[in-house]
């Protein structure tokens, strides 16, 4: 009965794996090169856009290997759009005082 409702809130070695190499990709995107001398800018665009170009590659790289690697492919995705989600909720965007804000000063 433990180890079933242990299984329920912890992770499997998959998504584990998965969120650990998202978190890696994250980082390689992050690199100060890309800003400071390539000339991608320091803004979340910039940054988001690195991310995706990161994971796309990641994923087109992935394709070499054997065919049980789409499980481990969803992972990594969705390991992309939990943060990403994490990420816009730190900004407020899934605020619902911020939507009524913005109706207020575009119907003024």
């Amino acid at each position: 009965m433990l180890r079933f409702l242990r299984s329920l809130f912890q992770p499997d070695s998959l998504t584990h794996q998965g969120y650990t190499i998202y978190v890696q990709l994250n980082e390689r995107a992050r690199d100060p090169r890309f800003f400071n001398e390539m000339g991608i800018p320091d803004t979340l665009d910039g940054r988001l856009e690195m991310i995706v170009l990161h994971l796309l590659m990641h994923l087109h790289a992935m394709k070499q290997l054997p065919p049980n690697r789409t499980e481990l492919q969803r992972k990594i995705i969705e390991a992309f759009f939990e943060e990403m989600d994490r990420s816009l909720r730190e900004f407020g965007v899934g605020d619902t005082r911020v939507s009524k804000g913005v109706n207020k000063k575009t119907n003024a």
